[in-house]
Order: C-alpha cells, then sequence, then structure tokens
C-alpha cells in the first residue's frame, strides 16, 4: 500500500470517477490533464467495486479521452470495508513487526485476517517505563475488494503502480507543518473523518452519511460536473440540509472529544472537502458549532495551473479533485 508510485492519480467515487495527471518542472508541480465522469449505475456498492469489467470500460474511454500515454497510476481504497488502526508494540525487527502485527489483527479486525490484504507503515519509535516501543499505523482491506481494482485497472489499461488510502492523499495535498489539523471529507454516500499531527494519523473514522440529495448532475465536455438543487439553503428550518449538517455536527463532536480524551491534545483546524464542501455555508456552520477554525480546502495551492484553465475547472478541482491530486502527488516523476 506505502509503495513508490508515479504521477497519476485514479479517484473512484460512488458519484464520479477523477482522472488526473501532475509533472515535476523545475522543482515545481504542474497539473497536467484531468478529467471526470459519472460513476456507471451499478458498478459501486458502499465504496466496494461490484462490476469491475464494466467500470474499468468506462475509465478506459476516460483515460483515451484524456490523451493518457503514461498508464501507471494510483488508486485509492475506502468504504466500510478498509480498516485502519494506530498500533504501539514492543521495538522489533521489521519481518518480526509485520508477524507480530498480523497476529495482533485478529483480536480487532471484523474479519479473518486470511481474507484481507495488511500493511503497516512505521510512525515513531518512542520508550516509556515498559521500554523501547514503536507506533504502526495499520490498513487492511478485504482481498475481493483489492482484487476487483487491480481487475478494473488492467481492463481500463491501466497498470495499477500503488495502492493508497483516501485520508493518506488528503494529507498528501493538504500538508501542514502545524496540527492537530484534521480533514472532513464529505462525499456522495459516505464520509470520513482524519485528524493528522505532521504528517502522522492520529485518528480516521468512517462516517455513514454523504450528500448526493443535494446535488443535481450535469455532463459538460471533459469535466461532468455538480451544482447545488436550488432548494438546498441552511436557512431554512427543517430541511433536509439542516438534519444533514446537524448530523455532522454529532459526529464531527464526539470524534473531536474522543480524540482530546486519548491525547490531551486540542484540534487547531479544520479541512472541509470533498463534493459536500460546495453545501452553502456549512463551514460557517460547523466552524459555529465547533467552536473551530474550519476552512474549505483548497488543494491547487501547491500547482501551477495551465494557463487556459477555467474557473469552472478550478471549482471542479477543489471540490472533487483533492484525493485524486493527493493520490498523484505520491510520487511524481
Amino acid at each position: 500500500m506505502f509503495g513508490r508510485a508515479p504521477g497519476i492519480g485514479l479517484d473512484i467515487g460512488s458519484k464520479k470517477i477523477k482522472l488526473v495527471k501532475l509533472k515535476n518542472k523545475k522543482n515545481d508541480t504542474h497539473l497536467d490533464v484531468f478529467g471526470s465522469i459519472f460513476t456507471p449505475s451499478g458498478t459501486m456498492d458502499k465504496g466496494g467495486i461490484t462490476d469491475p469489467e464494466r467500470l474499468g470500460k468506462e475509465i478506459n474511454r476516460l483515460a483515451a479521452d484524456m490523451g493518457l500515454r503514461s498508464k501507471k497510476v494510483v488508486a485509492s481504497v475506502s468504504g466500510p470495508q478498509v480498516y485502519t488502526r494506530n498500533i504501539i508494540i514492543p521495538r522489533m525487527p521489521l519481518n518480526e513487526l509485520r508477524q507480530a502485527v498480523f497476529f495482533k489483527a485478529t483480536a480487532f479486525l471484523p474479519i479473518p485476517p486470511a481474507e484481507a490484504v495488511i500493511d503497516i507503515f512505521p510512525l515513531r519509535n518512542f520508550t516509556d517505563e515498559e521500554g523501547e516501543k514503536i507506533e504502526i499505523f495499520f490498513a487492511a482491506t478485504r482481498r475481493l475488494q483489492l482484487d476487483n481494482l487491480k481487475l478494473t485497472c488492467k481492463i481500463a489499461g491501466l497498470k495499477l503502480a500503488a495502492i493508497d488510502m483516501e485520508q493518506l492523499a488528503l494529507n498528501r495535498i493538504f500538508y501542514k507543518k502545524h496540527g492537530p489539523i484534521a480533514y472532513v471529507n464529505i462525499g456522495a454516500y459516505r464520509s470520513y473523518f482524519s485528524i493528522f499531527q505532521s504528517g502522522i494519523p492520529l485518528l480516521n473514522r468512517s462516517l455513514s452519511f454523504g450528500c448526493s440529495e443535494f446535488f443535481e448532475s450535469k455532463n459538460t465536455g471533459r469535466l461532468h460536473t455538480l451544482s447545488i438543487k436550488p432548494s438546498t439553503s441552511a436557512l431554512n428550518p427543517n430541511s433536509a440540509y439542516e438534519h444533514f449538517w446537524r448530523n455532522i455536527v454529532a459526529e464531527l463532536t464526539r470524534s473531536i472529544e474522543y480524540f482530546t480524551m486519548q491525547t490531551h491534545g486540542e484540534l487547531h483546524k479544520i479541512y472541509l472537502c470533498g463534493g459536500g464542501s460546495r453545501l452553502k455555508s456549512l463551514d460557517s456552520i460547523l466552524q459555529e458549532k465547533l467552536n473551530l477554525p474550519v476552512e474549505i480546502g483548497d488543494p491547487l495551492e501547491k500547482l501551477n495551473l495551465p494557463p487556459h484553465i477555467t474557473e469552472q475547472e478550478k471549482t471542479e478541482l477543489r471540490h472533487d479533485f483533492p484525493v485524486a491530486l493527493g493520490l498523484a502527488m505520491r510520487k511524481v516523476i
């Protein structure tokens, strides 16, 4: 999961599929080409791929339309069948570490470890009263989900060079030295809340709500755009939007309280991203209710953009492409 990869990111969402290529020029990162399609109905379920053949053929058409010559991509796994945890165990050599983590995973994984693909990433070494310890970021997903992703890319004519996680991709594109900071990624049918400190993941949670009911879809050339439905308003009491943001506030409040209790740290800022970051006044509502600075993340701050790019394209990139851009930034060559 944490291998090296080139500068093409593929983000397969339940609503939209995003594909983007970055390039390095004179030590700067440039946006080369990007595009999106709506995810074909019936090809995804709760973040998992259910029809690799149909999905792969559609992605192949998107890549051809974009004129991609390089075929190596970085993609992500997501959904409720992705399991993450920070684990602290006694320090030991890497080969023994993997065996120890695999054994430990049998106690908390909701699926048999034999049915999962597991990877680990050492975060930090430290010493406490019990001796030398190591903190590890643990990630696992169902083997079937990974196999379907590989098959989809093969059918699409793409080589899956590395697999990443949405949370890590977001931290890569939005990375800040200060912290702890959080990301709220609101997707069409699921959302994610994650907290990082200096690039180290401290908390990751999958939230069972999305924003699809508030948007209209349009085909506008290479980009498939979303716009807020006219009836969607944060100021309308008893509206679906009010129930939506109240649900978010409740979920985030519980997560932040848990984080504070476990780490005795204070969250500095929340970055809002994903399709839901378009929703009117959502950033200001969350800021008021959570009593924390909330900002809509801008993944374009670190990129040099093509001179011909339109404002509509910038809007789509800001809201819909942070994960794809973070995947592409994993290794730009």
